[in-house]
């Protein structure tokens, strides 16, 4: 008998590998059966936060890791580091994989902004506990002074485009 998992379907950043390996056959050839479960993204809408303590390190909707309906979570390595802390149910991380070869601080084409000092005390949008959040800190943390950093929360990409 085929041993069970269910994941949770992000964005394909996170779930190509799964998807792709699923269709190969690949988790068959071993004896694991696995099934998606989508993430339920909220519909929250455009709304910008500078205090992180106010957004779940979950993100903006239900945990399907947390209420059980799946026994696998992925996401990028720092944000597992803080949702293993933040956890109910006793997760735990199990391999890591760096957000940084994905990642990156984008300007307008046109933007006066050509240098990561050109941000000191601006405002940078960024997803709370989610790689785009700590990268963001790490990356200009070596040109300007932490007082000079202003990350704001804006949501997920889908909210951004006003389709969430």
């Amino acid at each position: 008998m085929a041993k069970q998992i269910t994941m949770e379907l992000l964005s394909l950043v996170f779930s190509l590998p799964q998807l792709v390996a699923k269709d190969e056959g690949y988790y068959e050839d071993e004896g694991v059966e696995v099934s998606f479960v989508p993430k339920g993204y909220a519909d929250a809408g455009l709304s910008y936060l500078d205090d992180h303590e106010l957004v779940s390190s979950f993100g903006t909707s239900k945990s399907n890791f947390e209420s059980g309906e799946a026994n696998l979570y992925r996401a990028c390595e720092w944000g597992q580091i803080r949702r293993a802390d933040d956890t109910a149910v006793g997760g735990r991380v199990v391999s890591k994989r760096a957000a940084v070869g994905s990642q990156a601080i984008l300007v307008h084409p046109d933007s006066p902004d050509v240098h990561p000092s050109d941000l000191a005390g601006k405002t940078v949008a960024v997803n709370f506990h989610h790689g785009s959040h700590y990268l963001a800190l790490q990356s200009l943390e070596g040109f300007l002074p932490r007082e000079e950093i202003k990350v704001v929360h804006a949501g997920s990409a889908a909210a951004l485009r006003g389709a969430a």
